[in-house]
C-alpha cells in the first residue's frame, strides 16, 4: 500500500511539474543607476567610437526646467522636461553614428541565444522621444555573424508594406507607410512565412488615430493632434516610451507602450523565424546599424529575458511525457550535427548554442527526475527508459544491431547514427544496474547464456 501511495504521489506531483509555467530568467537588467561616472558606463557597455562626447549619464530632472547639458536628450527647449523625477539615472546619446554593445549577461556569461519550442526571448527598453520627428535610434539584438537583426526604436524614412506582393523585389518599393517615428525592424532572418513576402525592414507601429485629433487631448498633457492624418511624435508629445519584442521559434511579437504607463498602445506579430545557425550574441544601443542618430536620445530600463513555455524543456513534442519520441528526436538532431548538418537549437537543452552529447546528458537528467523513483538520471544503455539496464534493453539493441539507426530506444546510445559494438559496450558496462539502486551484483551465467542465444538467433535470421 505504501508503494502504491508513493507512485500516486509521483504521478500527481509529476503532472503538476510538467504543466507548471517556468519563471522568466533575467539575463540583463539595466537601469543605469550603478554608474557613478561615464567611464563606469563605458566599461559595462563598450563603444565602437572614441569620441569623448558620445554619451553621458543623466541624473533625474527635478524641475520643469532642466539644467542645460549636451546630453539632455532635448535638442530644443520645447521638449522639457527630459527625465521624470521618479525615474533615476538614464543614459543619453548625442547624434553621432555610434553604438554601445553588450556581449555578456549580468553574470558575465557570453550571450548565445535562440528561441526554442519551450523557451522564448524577450527584449524591452525605455526610449525618450521629443517632437522633432527626425530621430534614429535602435535597441537591438543581433548575431555577430551578420544575421538575425532585430531593432526597436525610432526611424525617419518612409517604408513599405512587407505583405504586398506588388511591391516585392525585384520591383522598386512604393511608399505606403509614411514616417511616424515609432518603429522596429526584422531583417536577415530565415525565410519569410505566413502573409510576409519579404522581411519587415523598418515598420511603424499603428497607433490610435485619436492622437491626431485636433480637438482631443489624448493623454491630458495639454497637447492636441495636428490633424494631418498621421500619428507622429508631434501628436503624441515628448515622453518616455517602452518598446518590447518577444521572439519565439515561429514568430516575433512587438509592443509599444506610450508614456510607459502600463497600457499597450500597439501590438504587431509577424510569422518569421531566426536563423538557427546564428544565435543572438550582441545587445546594442545607439545608431541603427551605425547610421547617425540625428537627434539627442535617451534610454533606460533595458531588459533581456528568457521566457519558458513549460518547466520541462526535454518534452519536445509537448505531450507532458518523457518518452522515446523525445530522446530519439534529440539523438537524431545530434547525429545531423555530427554529420556536418545545421544544428536545430530547439534541442539545445543546456542553452550553450550547440546541439551535442551534452544535451543528451541533460535530457537523461531531466527525464530521470520524472521517470525514476529516486530522481536520478536515466542511465546509459537504458533503451526503454524504465530506470533499469537489463535484458529488455539488450533485446532493443539486438533488434537493431549493425544498422544505421539514430534512435536511443533502438540502441544508439552514443548518438552516432549507428547501432553497433560501441553501443553494446555501453549497455554491457551498465547492465543489471538501476537508477534507483546502488551496488547491484554482476549478472549470472544464466543471463550470459540467454544473451548469447539471442545473438545467435539474430545472426541466423539475417
Amino acid at each position: 500500500m505504501k508503494r502504491l501511495s508513493f507512485v500516486c504521489f509521483l504521478f500527481v506531483c509529476g503532472s503538476l511539474f510538467l504543466n507548471s509555467p517556468a519563471q522568466a530568467q533575467v539575463l540583463i537588467d539595466e537601469d543605469f543607476e550603478s554608474y557613478a561616472t561615464d567611464g563606469d558606463f563605458l566599461s559595462a557597455w563598450p563603444s565602437n567610437s572614441t569620441d569623448p562626447d558620445e554619451f553621458g549619464i543623466i541624473v533625474p530632472c527635478l524641475t520643469q526646467i532642466c539644467p542645460p547639458s549636451p546630453f539632455d536628450g532635448l535638442g530644443d527647449a520645447s521638449t522639457l522636461p527630459a527625465t521624470p523625477a521618479s525615474d533615476g539615472q538614464s543614459i543619453a546619446f548625442n547624434d553621432l553614428s555610434y553604438y554601445h554593445e553588450r556581449t555578456s549577461d549580468d553574470s558575465g556569461t557570453a550571450l548565445s541565444l535562440l528561441p526554442t519550442a519551450s523557451q522564448s526571448i524577450k527584449l524591452s527598453g525605455d526610449i525618450f522621444d521629443n517632437i522633432n520627428g527626425n530621430r534614429r535610434f535602435g535597441l537591438g539584438l543581433r548575431s555577430s555573424a551578420g544575421a538575425n537583426l532585430l531593432e526597436l526604436g525610432n526611424w525617419n524614412a518612409d517604408t513599405f508594406d512587407p505583405t504586398d506582393p506588388i511591391n516585392a523585389p525585384p520591383n522598386s518599393p512604393v511608399t505606403d507607410q509614411p514616417t511616424t517615428g515609432y518603429g522596429y525592424r526584422i531583417i536577415l532572418w530565415d525565410e519569410v512565412g505566413g502573409s510576409l513576402v519579404r522581411e519587415p525592414n523598418w515598420q511603424y507601429f499603428p497607433l490610435d488615430p485619436a492622437f491626431d485629433d485636433v480637438a482631443v487631448d489624448h493623454n491630458s498633457d495639454g497637447r492636441l493632434g495636428n490633424g494631418d492624418g498621421l500619428v507622429t511624435a508631434v501628436d503624441v508629445g515628448p515622453g518616455w516610451h517602452t518598446y518590447s519584442a518577444v521572439i519565439t521559434d515561429t514568430d516575433v511579437t512587438l509592443e509599444l507602450d506610450l508614456f510607459r504607463d502600463g497600457t499597450i498602445d500597439s501590438t504587431v506579430t509577424w510569422e518569421i523565424t531566426a536563423q538557427q545557425a546564428f544565435p543572438f550574441d550582441s545587445l546594442r544601443l545607439g545608431g541603427p546599424s551605425g547610421v547617425a542618430m540625428n537627434e539627442f536620445t535617451m534610454a533606460d530600463n533595458i531588459s533581456l529575458e528568457l521566457m519558458g513555455g513549460t518547466a520541462v524543456d526535454g518534452d519536445f513534442d509537448g505531450n507532458g511525457l518523457y518518452e522515446c519520441a523525445d530522446v530519439d528526436g534529440l539523438v537524431n538532431a545530434i547525429v545531423v550535427v555530427k554529420g556536418g548538418g545545421a544544428a536545430d537549437l530547439s534541442f539545445d537543452l543546456n542553452q550553450d548554442g550547440f546541439v551535442d552529447d551534452s544535451d543528451l546528458v541533460a535530457w537523461r537528467a531531466e527525464a530521470g527526475a520524472v521517470l525514476t523513483a529516486s530522481g536520478n538520471p536515466i542511465q546509459e544503455g537504458d533503451a526503454d527508459l524504465d530506470g533499469n539496464v537489463n535484458g529488455s534493453d539488450f533485446v532493443a539493441w539486438n533488434g537493431a544491431k549493425f544498422t544505421s539507426v539514430s534512435s536511443w530506444c533502438n540502441g544508439d546510445f552514443n548518438a552516432d547514427g549507428d547501432v553497433n559494438g560501441v553501443d553494446f559496450v555501453i549497455w554491457n558496462t551498465n547492465k543489471f544496474t538501476s537508477a534507483d539502486v546502488v551496488g547491484v551484483p554482476e549478472p549470472s551465467a544464466m543471463w550470459l547464456l540467454f544473451a548469447g542465444a539471442l545473438l545467435m538467433r539474430r545472426r541466423r535470421s539475417l
